[in-house]
């Protein structure tokens, strides 16, 4: 029995030497930052605009996620199908189910919708972000057919997704006939993913992403459901009321101004005329009749007896009287 007892220590010890043990400074890894899920649920609206709505649940443990999340949405279109910029509204931006502080900036190449407040941090734990927008003009028109083509995700996260998935819906009169999707970084043709179609909407799925991988779908649906106008009223006073556009105006402005400016004072100002006064015997260039009209700027009698007396002092006429001095004498004179 001694020895049985002995055999039965030693063995527990040997299996304890074995077994990884934890002492009270040992701690379990913490959870790596990360997306766990992203949702998206997009509305075509017959007008060619497209309503998303992205639900992301994120882990945050404060090493990047400290504040909030940031969307980054592109500002250009490669097809040409599309209008070449893209023009978003946003329409709600919540966590948790509330109602969430954020910031919105436009570059050249990225819209970004920053959330959070910078002056506190978020909790450490799952936090669930759902931000709905609105994207003008993303009708893609061919010959035979219509298309959406929507990048849902992005390729700017720095996180790995896990979990993608997205729910296209059409206006209820269309019925998709063929889909695509594409996984990978930005310019992948890879297709690791799946799509179903159900009357006028398509359920999409995609493989987890890594970091700085996107997930794109296309739909085709017939022509003539969804009428994108040529004109669109998309132009919001905010969009010229930026610093950066001012800025570029005024330097136009200047430019434009500093040339007009420099060129009208080398070739477009007249000379300016030397100061001289002389005197101009007018007599001698014009006869009495001319100068009489340049007076009166009429002909009258008054121009008539200028004329005849100019003549006579030529000796072109002879003037004669006949001796009486006053009407009352019966004064006559003959040419």
């Amino acid at each position: 029995m001694a020895k049985r007892l002995q055999f039965l220590l030693f063995a527990c010890a040997l299996l304890f030497s074995f077994s990884k043990s934890y002492s009270q400074n040992d701690s379990i890894p913490e959870e790596a930052e990360k997306i766990k899920q992203f949702h998206a649920d997009i509305v075509v609206k017959e007008n060619g605009n497209l309503i998303v709505t992205e639900t992301i649940k994120v882990y945050a443990s404060g090493v990047q996620i400290q504040r909030g999340i940031f969307r980054e949405l592109p500002m250009k279109n490669a097809s040409p199908k599309v209008s070449q910029n893209n023009y978003y509204t946003v329409l709600s931006v919540t966590r948790n189910g509330l109602n969430e502080p954020y910031h919105v900036s436009a570059g050249f190449e990225n819209f970004e919708i920053r959330i959070g407040d910078k002056k506190y941090p978020i909790a450490k734990g799952n936090h669930t972000y759902k931000i709905t927008y609105e994207v003008e003009a993303q009708l893609h028109s061919y010959n035979d057919f219509d298309e959406i083509y929507w990048n849902v995700t992005g390729n700017y996260w720095a996180f790995e997704i896990d979990n993608v998935t997205a729910k296209l819906t059409l206006p209820k009169s269309a019925k998709v006939f063929q889909t695509a999707c594409y996984t990978g970084v930005l310019g992948s043709r890879a297709h690791e993913c799946n799509s179903k179609i159900v009357d006028n909407t398509v359920y999409f799925t995609s493989k987890n992403l890594k970091k700085e991988e996107g997930f794109t779908i296309a739909a085709g649906f017939p022509k003539g459901i969804v009428n994108q106008p040529f004109f669109r009223p998309h132009y919001k006073m905010e969009e010229f009321l930026e610093a950066d556009k001012i800025l570029f105006a005024i330097a136009v402005v200047a430019i434009c101004f500093a040339f007009y400016y420099f060129s009208w004072k080398r070739y477009g100002e007249d000379p300016k005329l030397k100061n001289e006064s002389r005197s101009i015997d007018l007599k001698s260039l014009y006869t009495p009749t001319a100068l009489q009209y340049v007076k009166d700027r009429s002909v009258n009698s008054q121009t008539l007896l200028v004329t005849i007396i100019n003549l006579a002092l030529k000796g072109a006429l002879q003037i004669s009287d006949n001796g009486k001095e006053t009407w009352a004498d019966e004064f006559k004179y003959s040419l």
